[in-house]
């Protein structure tokens, strides 16, 4: 009788500080303001239809409107058909996890904590103004995609449309002994 022994992947998670020069910081800056924008205007979006639906089913006594689907894919095509390339054509040039950030991380999460306690007295989620904590997540793409670990002694990140190399606060010892890969 052969013994099947399975191999647990323990996940986990590191985080550091980075410590960019000037022009990094205008990149992050400006990959942050992405972001927001599309976080904004997802949710304008979003409670466009809510009202609008509310308000058909209130004066109408029926639905003319279909709700607009709030999963990561749906805000993704909505973001890229309806209004990322009409309204906002200047931030077309954003790398796409600016944005992937929003309608996968940011958005959904705060559509599911609305959706859990709204009964509780919990309004719709607000937009984001500029004082929000800027943030931005970097999804690792395919064998050599960024962000990666880079530099002489892998004491920086390489990130998508940032120039150069990010500096570190600390050394990743620990991902580098392990031989570990960022994965966002």
């Amino acid at each position: 009788m052969a013994t099947e022994t399975s191999e647990q992947v323990v996940i986990q998670a590191y985080r550091y500080a980075l410590r960019p020069n000037a022009a990094q910081v205008a990149a992050l800056e400006q990959h942050c303001l992405s972001a927001r924008i599309c976080y904004n205007e997802l949710l304008r979006e979003l409670q466009h239809n809510l009202n609008l639906v509310r308000w058909e089913q209130k004066v109408l006594d029926g639905r003319i409107s279909e709700y607009l689907s709030w999963r990561p894919i749906d805000l993704q095509n909505l973001w890229n058909q309806e209004v990322r390339y009409r309204r906002y054509s200047q931030y077309a040039c954003a790398p796409a996890d600016a944005y992937t950030s929003s309608y996968y991380d940011a958005l959904p999460r705060a559509l599911k904590t609305w959706g859990e306690r709204r009964d509780t007295g919990w309004g719709f989620p607000r937009p984001r103004g500029r004082r929000h904590d800027p943030t931005v997540t970097y999804y690792r793409r395919g064998e050599t995609g960024k962000p990666r670990l880079a530099g002489h002694n892998q004491q920086g990140v390489e990130l998508p449309r940032v120039p150069g190399m990010v500096l570190l606060d600390q050394h990743p010892r620990a991902l580098v002994q392990s031989g570990a890969v960022i994965k966002r």
